[in-house]
């Protein structure tokens, strides 16, 4: 009984219906049984019917009141929930099988701009959602209606102005009778969430952006020293790859001498709190070093856990050649400064000495670090000056000045006349006044030199005065030598002229001694005839050869032959002015390999020459003799009036001469000693005034084989 009555408690009026249809057709089943006895089974189905129909008002009762109390049950607890939902800062929403809204909290309509009126009119939850979420809404309610719950999904809810409102929706089925009539749900506004993501997604975009596109080369490293993140500037500054350098060791990147240092400061960073700077030579891909200064600092999370060590470098390569150029350039400027006599020093701005070189150290008797950093006015400036200085003037009105202040000047601060240059020195790249520069330049030497280039220039005069002279000499000497060869070619031309009827006058001699029979003292005569035409044509053949221009071809000649050739052509001179010739010979000497026509010149310059010095009756002896095996000599010795000893050192100058203008022009002994030189001699002159000269030319013997000087 008790179990009947637990099973009518907990079924439904559907249940009872069917059980009370079951119990009728039971009685009719009965009274089908048992029709024989009508009376009895119509009693009997009456007394079931009525016990039946009495229990089932009685369940339909117990089941009306259980239903009642249920169901204000459930109002009571809808109730509730729509109280607590109206308090929740939250979307709270309620959704029919259909995807109706038919419950949404103030916070929805408050945070989508949609009103109560629109929830009555039908608004759905497909309305409410992006378009483009649509299909993922259904896909939702589907699993929602088969019994999953739905846990944290993105949505986006559309605000009535258009505005989209990211939400996380959290529903679950509304089971009544275990069926599911519907969805409750609860969307969280995510926006500001969503709006702290995307500031935070910015906020990275950024410092990648910042990261990869600094100015500035950045790296970072493990505790193992290897790069883990290179930003774009290191790469680009290195030459190298991403790939190429993550994850290896940075000593790789460092000269041989550099790695002992990463090791020794490394650990350090890790020690330290503060960033850490050093600068080591950086290798780059090409193989070349660049120097970076590096600034390292290691980092820890909340918990002490070391992250990773960030490091920013600095290319300093360029800087460190601009300094060292300024270093050089302060040494140089140093340099350049104690080089100089004059004092030098620079002036601010604000008249203090900041560098000055040892000359004006030694002028104001200071040392450097007693006059760097003082006023000027306070080392060089006059006591009680009645005018001011216009030293200062220039300085203090900012203008180059150049200021000569006498010995006696009262704002003079030495006791020698002195030039003081004031020059501005202005910034190349701006147009402003970074200092003053002044020198003082000690202008005795100067004043001296001046009366000694006076003196000097007055000596020059006078030296031009006899230089002009000297000049208008030579111009006469140049006139007649000019003039001589002139008579020179004219004799050659006049020679070849005398050259043809020459030969004319010997043909006939030689056809009247071959066809006519002649008495013996006329053939003699027309032999001395043919013998004096053969001398006139070797004197005219001689005087052609010399007055040629000289070939330079050595060939191998008689050096008695070509003395003789030149006495010949002078014996006339000679016999006219009374002057014996001795001639002193050697006749072992074996024939000169030599330039004729110079040798020639030579000897014809000399023997003119010793004519001249005799000036009438004398001798003149000519000597040949071996010098040596290989060299030979010519003396050529006169008794004439000898050479002054002033001028022994002049005959070989050119236009040198003691001759009158007429009979000399200076150049017979200074074209000889040249011939000579030439020819690979020497000439030398001994002589002693009044007492003659001797003239002595040395020559080799065999000069060389070719044909060619």
């Amino acid at each position: 009984m008790l179990m009947i009555f637990k099973f009518f408690r907990q079924s439904s009026k559907t249940h009872i219906f069917l059980l009370y249809s079951a119990s009728v057709l039971l009685t009719v089943l009965l009274i089908g049984l048992f029709h024989q006895n009508f009376q009895k089974a119509a009693l009997f189905t009456l007394l079931i019917l009525l016990l039946v129909n009495g229990a089932g008002l009685l369940l339909l009762k117990y089941l009306a009141r259980r239903d009642l109390l249920a169901q204000e049950k459930i109002t009571e607890s809808e109730k509730n929930f729509k109280e607590f939902a109206e308090l929740f800062p939250q979307l709270v929403f309620e959704l029919d099988l259909q995807g109706n809204l038919t419950f949404a909290n103030r916070y929805a309509f408050t945070r989508t701009g949609y009103t109560q009126d629109d929830l009555t009119n039908g608004l759905t939850l497909g309305s409410l959602l992006h378009p483009n979420q649509h299909k993922k809404t259904r896909d939702d309610i589907n699993r929602i209606l088969r019994g999953n719950e739905l846990s944290g999904e993105e949505h986006t809810i559309v605000h009535r102005d258009g505005s989209l409102i990211p939400v996380m929706i959290y529903a679950t089925s509304i089971l009544r009778d275990k069926k599911v009539i519907g969805i409750r749900g609860i969307a969280l506004d995510i926006s500001e969430r969503k709006q702290a993501e995307q500031q935070l997604k910015e906020s990275e975009e950024r410092f990648r952006a910042l990261y990869e596109n600094a100015p500035l080369p950045y790296q970072s490293l493990d505790n193992k020293g290897c790069l883990i993140g290179v930003n774009t500037t290191w790469l680009t500054s290195t030459g190298y790859s991403r790939e190429e350098v993550i994850n290896r060791p940075f000593t790789d990147f460092l000269l041989p001498e550099s790695q002992e240092q990463f090791h020794r400061i490394f650990p350090e960073v890790f020690a330290e709190q503060s960033s850490h700077t050093e600068v080591v030579p950086l290798l780059k891909k090409d193989g070349t070093t660049i120097l970076a200064s590096f600034t390292s600092q290691a980092t820890y999370d909340s918990t002490g856990r070391f992250l990773q060590v960030h490091c920013l470098f600095l290319d300093i390569t360029e800087q460190k050649k601009a300094e060292q150029a300024l270093e050089k350039s302060y040494r140089e400027w140093d340099q350049a400064m104690e080089f100089f006599e004059e004092a030098i020093y620079l002036v601010d701005l604000d008249d203090k000495v900041y560098k000055a070189n040892s000359a004006f150290y030694r002028m104001t008797g200071l040392t450097p670090e007693q006059a760097l950093g003082q006023d000027i006015t306070e080392i060089l400036h006059p006591e009680g000056e009645l005018e001011p200085c216009p030293v200062c003037l220039a300085r203090r009105e900012r203008r180059d000045a150049r200021i000569i202040l006498e010995a006696d000047h009262p704002d003079n601060p030495t006791s020698s006349p002195i030039e003081v240059t004031v020059k501005m020195i202005r910034s190349t790249t701006e147009d402003s006044l970074l200092g003053v520069l002044m020198m003082i330049r000690d202008l005795t030497q100067q004043r001296r030199n001046e009366i000694e280039l006076r003196r000097h220039r007055d000596h020059l005069e006078d030296l031009i005065k006899e230089r002009t002279m000297q000049l208008k000499t030579t111009y006469e000497q140049l006139m007649h030598a000019e003039k001589l060869s002139a008579v020179g070619r004219l004799s050659g031309s006049i020679a070849h002229e005398f050259n043809n009827p020459l030969q004319g006058i010997m043909s006939v001699l030689n056809r009247i001694q071959r066809t006519t029979i002649l008495e013996p003292k006329n053939l003699e005569f027309v032999e001395m005839a043919l013998t004096e035409c053969n001398r006139i044509k070797n004197l005219i053949r001689d005087l052609q050869n010399f007055n040629r221009v000289s070939s330079d071809k050595i060939e191998e000649i008689n050096f008695h032959s070509a003395i003789e050739s030149i006495l010949l052509m002078a014996k006339k001179e000679l016999k006219t002015k009374g002057i014996q010739i001795i001639k002193e010979f050697d006749p072992m000497l074996p024939p000169v390999r030599t330039v004729a026509d110079q040798l020639k010149q030579v000897i014809l310059n000399l023997l003119n020459n010793a004519v001249d010095a005799c000036d009438g009756e004398g001798t003149i002896t000519i000597r040949t003799r071996f010098e040596n095996p290989s060299t030979m000599a010519l003396d050529l010795i006169d008794n004439g009036k000898g050479i002054k000893p002033e001028d022994m050192n002049h005959i070989f100058e050119p236009f040198f001469s003691t001759k009158p203008t007429v009979k000399g022009t200076g150049l017979g002994l200074p074209v000889s000693y040249g011939i000579i030189h030439r020819l690979g001699g020497e000439i030398t002159v001994r002589s002693i005034e009044n007492q003659g000269a001797t003239f002595t030319v040395t020559l080799p013997v065999n000069r060389g084989k070719n044909n060619e000087t």
